[in-house]
């Protein structure tokens, strides 16, 4: 359960920095 849940997360994550990647570096 914790290793899906943290593939998720981390998943989400690299999702979230590359939509905000632009954003965030800026």
């Amino acid at each position: 359960m914790m290793g899906l849940q943290l593939a998720i997360t981390d998943k989400a994550s690299q999702w979230f920095h590359r939509e905000l990647d632009l954003p965030a570096e800026g």
